[in-house]
């Protein structure tokens, strides 16, 4: 027998695609049967995201989200590749082995996507039920699972002595959390809705226990909250200075602080909008 090729030195973009290589071929056979019964939780069903260079598999919610029935029908939700992200700025999009930072990631689909795509993920999610549905989507596909860092928490602006809770904006949107903040601010009561009270903290905090290497790619939807955000998180810029920065800019304030913080920080202001105004900023 040969000995076979000699070990090579690699940096972490070349090990995460490695590792996704060695795992490509259990994920291209999916997660079905037993294993995807043991992975979804009550409520959950998976389903397929058509992304024609890296499919997979994701756990979505089984009613009552919008979100869920849009990906389940159409296999996407708002892009189908990183590359649209980065087309409404007429952007390159860094390499695999990059950093993509997921600021309120709901059940998840835009951090599955960029993982797949090789991407070390770092994905906000302060709702309880949505970071199940996370994980289950994680059980469906380990391959990306050691790239994948969930953190259970809201990036905003505390304030001494306030409470924050984040509730379901409608009854059939339920993975779409609005937060409240106040002194003992507390749910309402209605079973309709999810509620749940959250953990507040700044964006620039979290960045500071992480410590990561880098952050290239990122994507704030947190339903008008985006100002409180980017007020808390200055060293994103200062420190990091991401590549793409995507902001959800349909309302007009946050429009306009997303806006005031791209001239703040020479960042060029994309063309165009996705969907709810979804509006990009890439770096000079």
């Amino acid at each position: 027998r040969g000995r076979g090729p000699l070990p090579v030195k690699m940096g972490h973009g070349s090990r995460l695609l490695l590792a996704l290589a060695q795992g490509a071929a259990s994920a291209r056979a999916g997660c079905y049967g037993e294993c995807e019964r043991a992975c979804l939780g009550r409520g959950l069903v998976a389903v397929n995201v058509a992304n024609a260079s890296h499919p997979f598999r994701m756990a979505v919610y089984a009613r009552h989200d919008i979100v869920s029935h849009q990906i389940a029908v159409n296999g996407f939700w708002e892009i189908r590749s990183p590359r649209d992200l980065a087309a409404l700025a007429d952007a390159e999009l860094p390499p695999p082995g990059s950093t993509f930072l997921d600021i309120g990631a709901n059940m998840g689909y835009y951090s599955l996507l960029f993982a797949k795509a090789g991407f070390r993920v770092i994905a906000f999610e302060p709702l309880v039920h949505n970071r199940r549905a996370i994980e289950a989507s994680l059980c469906l596909n380990p391959d990306i699972k050691p790239f994948f860092q969930l953190m259970p928490v809201a990036a905003g602006r505390p304030e001494p002595g306030h409470t924050c809770v984040v509730e379901s904006s409608t009854v059939r949107n339920r993975g779409n959390g609005v937060m409240r903040c106040g002194p003992g601010e507390q749910c309402s009561g209605t079973r309709k809705k999810v509620c749940e009270e959250v953990r507040l903290t700044t964006l620039d905090q979290m960045l500071a226990e992480l410590s990561p290497s880098t952050v290239d790619v990122v994507k704030i939807d947190v339903e008008g909250a985006e100002c409180d955000v980017l007020g808390g998180g200055q060293t994103l810029f200062t420190r990091y200075r991401p590549k793409l920065v995507q902001a959800e800019c349909k309302e007009h304030h946050v429009n306009q602080c997303f806006l005031t913080e791209a001239r703040r920080h020479s960042y060029r202001v994309g063309a165009h909008r996705g969907h709810d105004d979804n509006t990009v900023i890439a770096s000079h």
